[in-house]
């Protein structure tokens, strides 16, 4: 009995100690009733429908806000506060850090426990990126203290309310810009009445569907000055709508330049003031369709180019510039359009390679030619044009053309391609002939005449294989006839040349092989060892030999490969049919005589200079060169035997003029001469490029 009595006893006890445990926690839990927040505001009174806003609340408290207490904060169904965390939420009041959750539409701002006791007072707490319902109307967002349960409220805030949204684009934009406008919280299927911009009426296609969302477009009305403006919506139950500074009116602009010219010029335009990003549409000048390469970049920026149209007639121009977004701009007198370019050529007819004058008017100021073509040949020019828009300057007539009249085409910066139909008419070639056409002796005076010269030409300089002709007296008479006589310098080297003609109009003409500076090898009665000294027109041997072939006995040649002789006699013939550049030769003449040799230093391009191959053993080697060499020799001229130094052991001419005719010629810096023949030992097999001269 007793140990019951005891038990009990402590029983008691215990449950005692409990309920006055937890009563103490419940006193720390909740240390005073809840009480009401007051002071209410809400910031924006009015905010847009289903724009991402800032909300702003502030409120006081009754009880003090304990350092872990939350605000809590509930917004109505419709309201997004998906994209709000910690981040977006700023109060102000409590010090100390904050931390954000969300229940559903209830934003839970719980303190951290860093800050110390709040006494009551005002709280801020300010709320971004909230999305606002798409239905306007009056709403309210609850708001309480919690600590374990409610501290203050939760009481509802002030009302604020959610109006109908228009939203524009582009922003900016001149007076004529086609606006797109979309929005949300409008009444379902309202009408929309009118339309102002900075309170003029603007024409509009705006319409409500049944959920309310606004769309269309509004066209910002002409003759409002540049700068910010009101835009003022009407429906037949939203009432007027004003969004304020939603449109800023801009002046748009279009510089030409050049802002004058014929049609076909090309100018180049640049502005400022459209809508950003707009897409130009469409360009007339004068009322007719213009070819442009218009942009608008997203500043508002013009750039481009616009081709003047043809067909019309000349005075200033109205340009009108249509963009999707911008409208139709006017800039009215923007361009003047003057007479088309009317050149003149003087001459208008020659062979190809005329110089002609190039005079006229009708061109773009200061244009820039940038092209010339006759007959469809490029040609060059030296054409100008100044800031009156006259052009002048010279075209050459390219060659490859044919005979016939030809069109000039010439291309401007500005003035674009202009085509002057059978402007030039192309003759045949010039002819020139040269009496006598050669010479074995310098300086020579040579006689010229020929015709299809440009009429009444003048001869500024002749040219005998690149070397200038002195004492010139060329003259050209009114029918294009050609005449005078020139003098062939001792510069000219041996060989066949090109002689060069030219005319102040009738420009370069080119002879090719006209003139000839003939080679000359005495040869004596008897044995003579000789070679060419050029690159013989005709190899045929009984064409080199034909001036002397009443006096030669025969003509020997050795075959290195197979050791054995090639001979020709005059009306016998023989197995040597050619006499070549690059060997030696012995020929028996009967009597001394003048071998006069025609023929060129160098190939007709493109056929490359020859190389002369030598065998191992004895070869004759023939000497191709107008002038005297060394042997080997690294300087200027070089030595004719280097490409094979080292691979030749003997080196002998045979001169018939001297009491000695043998000759040994020191291997590595004995003297060559033009005319003479060589017989050569190679150790081994070696090559020798011919030289140029």
């Amino acid at each position: 009995m007793n140990d019951r009595r005891l038990r009990y006893s402590t029983f008691r006890v215990l449950l005692a100690a409990a309920v006055v445990l937890s009563l103490l926690v419940f006193a720390q839990a909740k240390p005073v009733l809840a009480g009401a927040l007051t002071d209410f505001s809400h910031d924006p009174s009015e905010t847009p429908a289903g724009a991402t806003a800032t909300h702003t609340i502030s409120f006081t408290t009754a009880n003090a806000l304990p350092a872990a207490g939350q605000i809590r904060i509930t917004f109505p169904d419709g309201f997004n506060l998906s994209g709000v965390t910690t981040d977006e939420v700023t109060v102000t009041g409590p010090n100390g850090t904050f931390t954000v959750s969300r229940d559903d539409q209830t934003l839970i701002i719980a303190r951290n426990g860093d800050g110390t006791q709040f006494a009551p007072g005002e709280i801020t707490v300010k709320i971004d990126k909230v999305v606002n319902t798409t239905t306007s109307g009056t709403y309210h967002v609850t708001v309480g203290t919690y600590f374990y349960g409610w501290i203050d409220g939760p009481n509802d805030s002030v009302t604020f309310n959610v109006v109908p949204s228009a939203n524009f684009s582009p922003n900016k934009g001149p007076c004529g810009t086609s606006v797109t406008v979309t929005g949300c919280g409008w009444k379902a299927s309202e009408l929309i009445l009118r339309a102002w911009v900075d309170s003029q009426p603007a024409v509009h296609t705006l319409s409500v569907n049944s959920a309310g969302n606004l769309s269309g477009t509004i066209t910002i009305p002409w003759g409002l000055t540049t700068g910010m403006k009101n835009v003022t919506i009407e429906g037949s139950m939203s009432d007027d709508q004003t969004f304020t500074e939603a449109f800023e009116v801009t002046e748009a602009t279009a510089d030409l330049e050049p802002a004058t010219g014929p049609a076909g010029t090309v100018t180049t335009v640049s502005g400022t003031g459209w809508a950003p990003s707009d897409t130009i549409t469409a360009v007339t000048v004068g009322g007719s369709s213009a070819t442009h390469t218009l942009t608008v970049d997203d500043t508002g920026a013009l750039s481009g180019t616009i081709t003047i149209p043809s067909g019309l007639s000349t005075g200033a121009k109205t340009v009108l510039i249509t963009g999707t977004k911008s409208g139709t701009q006017q800039f009215t007198s923007a361009f003047t359009v003057t007479a088309l370019p009317t050149p003149t050529f003087n001459p208008s007819q020659g062979p190809v390679g005329t110089v002609t004058t190039v005079s006229g008017t009708g061109w773009a100021p200061s244009d820039t030619i940038t092209a010339v073509t006759v007959g469809g040949k490029s040609a060059t020019h030296t054409l100008t044009v100044n800031d009156t828009g006259a052009l002048s300057g010279k075209i050459t007539i390219p060659s490859g053309l044919t005979t016939g009249a030809k069109n000039v085409v010439i291309t401007g910066q500005y003035s674009g391609a202009r085509t002057f139909t059978s402007a030039f008419t192309v003759t045949e070639p010039p002819t020139a002939t040269f009496t006598p056409s050669s010479t074995s002796s310098l300086p020579q005076v040579v006689n010229v005449s020929g015709s299809g010269w440009v009429p009444s030409d003048t001869i500024t300089a002749v040219t005998v294989g690149g070397e200038f002709a002195t004492a010139v007296s060329l003259t050209v008479d009114a029918a294009g006839a050609l005449s005078g006589t020139i003098t062939v310098p001792n510069t000219v080297k041996l060989g066949t040349h090109d002689v060069v003609i030219t005319g102040q109009k009738t420009g370069e003409q080119t002879f090719t092989g006209a003139f000839k500076v003939l080679a000359e090898i005495k040869l004596c009665q008897g044995w003579n060892l000789i070679s060419l000294p050029l690159i013989p027109n005709n190899t045929a041997i009984a064409t080199v030999l034909s001036g002397i072939s009443d006096k030669v006995e025969s003509v020997w040649y050795y075959v290195t490969s197979t050791g054995s002789w090639k001979t020709w006699s005059p009306g016998i013939g023989g197995n040597l049919t050619t006499i070549e550049d690059g060997k030696a030769y012995w020929i028996k003449m009967t009597d001394a005589a003048t071998l006069t040799v025609e023929g060129r230093m160098a190939p007709v391009p493109p056929t490359p200079l020859p190389t002369y191959s030598l065998s191992a053993g004895w070869n004759m080697l023939g000497y191709k060169s107008t002038i005297e060499r060394e042997t080997v020799k690294t300087g200027t001229p070089l030595g004719y035997l280097n490409n094979i130094a080292g691979k030749y052991s003997y080196l002998v001419t045979y001169d018939c003029h001297q009491a000695s005719p043998w000759q040994e010629i020191e291997l590595d810096r004995g003297t060559m001469k033009p005319g003479f023949g060589y017989w050569i030992y190679m150790t081994q097999a070696g090559s020798i490029p011919a030289p140029a001269e």
